[in-house]
């Protein structure tokens, strides 16, 4: 990494933590794209509903930090987990038709960017694995089972991450996914803008009308 770009690191980090911006990276996986990434050994994978997802959290086999059930209530979601031990090792979240600003934010709520997705497309997100079990590509694994298993079909991908994250970002040019560019959110309370990558908006992509303030599409 250049001085250059450490600095502008540095800078933004600053800036992140006053909680008037948000930069994250925006990557796509086009619909024919593959993600080649079988389930590790000794894992096993399966969609949770909102009743086993219920059971789970008041067992104890799964995280508090996986969700609530409720976000499943608009069957828009889908929730992927990978089992080890009867305990879930890791999940992630697929969403489609739009993504809400709680879904989608860097470390400040209030600059969520809220997005509408294009038709056959699915947003990937809230993705964690557990200290004990990284380093397996189960996110690989839970996406690959995803599409092969008819959850989610062939559908094109979107993804986002701080724009700092750079183990995310690997672990998501690993299976495939193409950079389309930065999301910029800025401002508080009513005065916010975003701007987002025109590649995305070509691709159907759009800053949703539920992100408040003024939202344009940039080169």
């Amino acid at each position: 990494m250049s001085l250059i770009q450490s600095s502008l690191r540095a800078a933004y980090r600053g800036i992140r933590r006053a909680a008037v911006l948000d930069v994250k990276r925006l990557l796509h996986l086009p619909a024919s794209a593959e993600v080649d990434q079988p389930v590790p050994a000794g894992y096993t994978l399966a969609v949770l509903g909102a009743d086993e997802l219920e059971r789970r959290l008041a067992a104890g086999t799964a995280p508090a930090s996986i969700g609530i059930p409720g976000r499943l209530a608009d069957g828009r979601q889908n929730l992927i987990a990978a089992f080890s031990g009867g305990q879930v090792a890791a999940y992630v979240w697929l969403a489609r038709d739009w993504v809400s600003a709680e879904e989608n934010f860097s470390r400040s709520r209030h600059l969520g960017t809220s997005l509408q997705l294009p038709e056959g497309a699915v947003f990937v997100h809230t993705a964690f694995t557990e200290p004990a079990h990284r380093g397996r590509r189960l996110l690989g694994g839970m996406l690959g089972w995803a599409r092969a298993g008819g959850v989610v079909g062939a559908e094109r991908m979107f993804a986002t991450m701080d724009w700092t994250n750079e183990p995310s970002r690997r672990a998501f040019k690993h299976l495939g996914f193409q950079p389309l560019g930065l999301i910029y959110r800025m401002g508080r309370g009513v005065i916010q803008c975003s701007l987002y990558p025109a590649a995305a908006a070509e691709l159907g992509l759009q800053v949703a009308t539920r992100c408040g303030g003024v939202r344009l599409a940039v080169g």
